[in-house]
């Protein structure tokens, strides 16, 4: 996705992008920070700074992972960014990347929610904190009361997506899934866009899902022929013998 977007984007746009943040199953027990090398720039290091300041303040050790992105296929999402020259970082549970089709949502596993939970509260607190530079005030909580994770909404959020499919031969511009995306988003902010692309030169062929009809047919147990066979056998063998003393006659 983040590779068709990039190639049809606007090269303005392209190059007002300062910094990209991208998220990986973000449901475990720690959080890592995965970059391609160290950075001097001012604004990223701050914000790494604040991501670590407020993991320390909830009680999570957050670990920073370099690793030089290869030259075959991206294994970490903002190593695609990377390639195009913009800064960009991956915060994941994981700390080593799983092959590419072994990987699998964390919806699609056992969620511990209060972990979830914690762990969204310190990426939105740190952006925040960023955004607003309220690094001065250390004790200050911006996510809490009113502006606070609705632990409802998010686990009716879990239970619709973990509801429908969302392999791509059965994930279409008309599916609840994606409605209920749009909707989601819509709630939080503006300009909701839908883009559709196909994914033809990835090397994966897909197919679309299609209605088979299947009949089941209630047949008869082995038995039953087996005990309807061996009077056919007698009558006819029967017969054959008669047909047989009748002609010698």
């Amino acid at each position: 996705g983040s590779k068709h977007w990039l190639k049809n984007l606007e090269p303005s746009i392209r190059n007002s992008i300062q910094f990209v943040l991208c998220l990986e199953n973000i449901a475990g027990e720690g959080l890592n920070v995965h970059i391609p090398q160290k950075t001097s720039d001012e604004n990223v290091v701050r914000l790494f700074k604040e991501l670590t300041q407020t993991a320390k303040q909830i009680g999570v050790a957050l670990q920073f992972s370099q690793r030089t992105p290869s030259t075959k296929e991206a294994t970490w999402e903002h190593e695609v960014y990377n390639r195009k020259r913009i800064q960009a970082a991956t915060i994941s549970s994981y700390l080593k990347p799983e092959a590419q089709l072994l990987r699998t949502s964390a919806i699609d596993r056992a969620i511990n929610q209060t972990l979830l939970e914690r762990n969204i509260k310190i990426i939105a607190e740190s952006l925040a904190k960023y955004i607003y530079e309220t690094s001065k005030a250390k004790d200050v909580e911006i996510f809490s009361g009113s502006l606070g994770l609705n632990d409802q909404f998010l686990r009716s959020l879990i239970e619709s997506l973990s509801k429908y499919s969302r392999s791509i031969p059965f994930t279409s511009p008309d599916s609840p899934i994606t409605d209920a995306l749009k909707t989601t988003l819509k709630q939080v902010t503006e300009g909701v866009t839908e883009e559709v692309f196909e994914l033809s030169n990835r090397g994966f062929k897909f197919y679309s899902n299609a209605k088979v009809l299947i009949n089941v047919y209630k047949v008869k147990p082995f038995a039953f022929d087996i005990l309807l066979m061996v009077p056919i056998a007698l009558y006819l063998a029967a017969l054959h013998f008669g047909l047989k003393s009748a002609d010698l006659q």
